[in-house]
């Protein structure tokens, strides 16, 4: 996801920051968030398992790693 140039941030519930785009690669124009359901420690026990996630566009170009202000609208524009 982070190589194909069409997110600028990714965020997990299982990571304790945000995910950044390498920086040898193009930043997009979307945020990505997404929380495995039930973790991949349910796979063994042969249960339904999946990913929650959204795509938000991103409104405001900021400094690396900001993920309130990507998805927050500036008033003053």
């Amino acid at each position: 996801m982070d190589h194909g140039g069409h997110l600028c941030v990714m965020a997990s519930e299982e990571n304790e920051d945000v995910l950044h785009i390498p920086d040898d690669y193009p930043k997009g124009r979307y945020v990505l968030l997404f929380d495995p359901l039930d973790g991949s420690s349910n796979i063994d026990a042969n249960v339904t398992i999946g990913t929650i996630f959204s795509i938000y566009r991103r409104v405001r170009i900021q400094e690396k790693g900001r993920l309130p202000i990507a998805l927050s609208r500036d008033i003053n524009k």
